[in-house]
């Protein structure tokens, strides 16, 4: 689990720093409406956060998270 998601992330922030070098170069050009840009951004945001929900390694650790602290509460609940 933890593999794959460091894998995803390290991917991310390679693209991520090639796009500041790029932009840095002036290889991009903003000839896009602000409109349109803002349309895609927003839906480019949704995707990534859906792809984390819909995603399976994070779904278990969500799920795991949950089930230990629900169990963690129940105890608490009892002892007081």
């Amino acid at each position: 689990m933890c593999d794959s998601m460091g894998q995803r992330q390290d991917s991310l922030k390679q693209l991520t720093e090639l796009v500041h070098k790029g932009e840095k170069k002036g290889l991009f050009s903003n000839k896009m409406p602000a409109r349109i840009q803002q349309v895609v951004r927003e839906e480019n945001l949704l995707f990534m956060r859906n792809r984390n929900v819909y995603d399976a390694d994070y779904f278990t650790f969500v799920r795991d998270l949950c089930s230990r602290n629900m169990v963690g509460a129940q105890y608490c609940l009892t002892v007081q």
